[in-house]
């Protein structure tokens, strides 16, 4: 079973966006990719979402169609420090905690849901389809695969 820390849905409730958030630091592609041979390796399961994404304190990584797929290269990496650093106003990345950091990007997914202009947004997400696809949408919690 695949466990998210949360979900992104869109206006009909329909899952598009599956998130993983991990409080570290320093994380590259290799690690991502790691990661993503380690969860799907145990999940033994499909992914019900058609995005996955994976954000640490400073990337974001990006997987388009990943329930189709079982290739572990993220599309889009993303670096998270200039994205969320409105954010951080009185915390520091290297002192926040897991929870702490969960919501904050929490928060920052659920403002992007919100956007009325998705060029507004990070363009490597406007790319992938991704910012269209949430748009109007809203977090859902406690979605397993």
């Amino acid at each position: 079973m695949l466990h998210a820390d949360f979900t992104i849905v869109d206006r009909h409730g329909a899952p598009v966006a599956m998130v993983v958030v991990k409080s570290r630091r320093e994380t590259s592609r290799a690690w991502a990719i790691g990661l993503w041979n380690n969860l799907f390796a145990h999940a033994n399961a499909f992914l019900p979402a058609p995005y996955f994404l994976v954000a640490t304190l400073d990337r974001l990584f990006l997987w388009r169609n990943a329930g189709e797929r079982q290739a572990p290269e993220p599309d889009v990496e993303l670096d998270l420090r200039p994205v969320l650093r409105q954010y951080f106003e009185k915390a520091e990345p290297g002192t926040i905690s897991g929870m702490a950091f969960e919501l904050l990007v929490e928060a920052w997914l659920s403002d992007l849901t919100r956007l009325e202009d998705t060029s507004s947004g990070p363009r490597a997400l406007e790319e992938s389809g991704l910012l269209a696809s949430i748009q109007n949408g809203r977090i859902a919690h406690s979605v397993a695969a």
